[in-house]
Parts: structure tokens; sequence; C-alpha cells
């Protein structure tokens, strides 16, 4: 009569334990093995930019008045790829590419940073320009990022290199881009 009280409890803890774990992972089938697998029912963030051919399409997707490129990069003398033009509501971005480099404009409505960057810099100062405040960012005077904001539109120019040890920006060339970016 012993053995069989001890076998009785064994089954009744040998239920509880499938039943608990059944009601852990809310599986009451068997266990699929990865072949036949259900579709990932997860619902993932909608990508908010949509590219553009040109930079018109860009700046009336964006809904802006008006976003123009510089024509002449002196202090990019290699082989940039781009721009590749971006939108979203309110933002319009190029993006010139080579194998390592990637200089990135940006103009949006209003005065906001639109840089996409949120790298923490060791040298934050600023460069006055015709006027203009430039909020620059980067180290040893060599500039990663710039901010400034005019007619209520914000910009941006950011520049990251893939090589370790590769300059950034000089203020002559952030200014001289400035200059043709509106």
């Amino acid at each position: 009569m012993q053995k069989r009280s001890i076998l009785v409890i064994c089954i009744i803890a040998a239920l509880a334990i499938v039943a608990l774990a059944v009601a852990l992972t809310g599986r009451s089938g068997p266990v699929n093995s990865g072949e036949n697998k259900e579709e990932d029912s997860s619902v993932a963030m909608p990508n908010p930019w949509s590219e553009a051919a040109s930079v018109q399409e860009a700046v009336e997707g964006a809904g802006l008045d008006s976003f123009t490129l510089p024509e002449v990069f002196n202090c990019l003398a290699k082989g940039y790829q781009g721009p590749a033009l971006r939108f979203t509501e309110g933002l319009v971005e190029a993006v010139y590419q080579d194998d390592d480099d990637r200089l990135v404009f940006r103009k949006g409505a209003g005065s906001e940073d639109v840089s996409g960057d949120f790298n923490t810099y060791p040298d934050q100062w600023e460069i006055i320009w015709k006027g203009l405040a430039i909020q620059c960012s980067g180290s040893n005077g060599e500039v990663r990022l710039g901010r400034w904001y005019f007619g209520g539109n914000a910009y941006s120019l950011s520049f990251n290199s893939g090589v370790d040890g590769r300059p950034g920006l000089s203020e002559g060339d952030v200014t001289s881009l400035v200059n043709q970016i509106q």
C-alpha cells in the first residue's frame, strides 16, 4: 500500500510540473522543433523616411520651401558618391559617401536639432561667420558636427569617418559648406 501511495504522489507531482511548464510557456501542444516555423507576429515601427530621386522631390515630400546643396567640395577632394536623398515630414537629408567616409547634410523646419547625431564629442565651440552662429562639435579643432539655424529652419552637417585617425573638417571647410547650403 505504501508503494502505491508513493507512486500516486510521484504521478501527481509529474503532472503538476507539466501543468506548470505549460502555464509558463503558454503552449499546450508539442514544441516546434524549428520546422514549419510560425510567422513572427510582432509589429515593427515603420520607417519614417522616404527615398527621393531629386532634391525637388525631397523638398516637396518634406513640405519645405527649398534645399540647396553645395556644388563645390573643396574640402573633399575624393570620390564621394551621392547625394542619396531622403525625406520625412519637415526634414530633408542628403548623404554623400565613399568607401570610408560619410557626409550628411540636413535641413528641417523649426529650431530643433535635426542632425540625428547623438555622439558625445570632447569639444564643443561656436564659429561666428557672417553673423551666423555655427555650433561645432568634434575634437582638436576638427569638426564632426556643425549645426546652425537660419530663417526659421535648422541645418546640420555631419562628417563620420570609418577610418580611425582621419581628420574631421576644418572650420574653413565648414564655413565653405555652410555658405552653399540653404
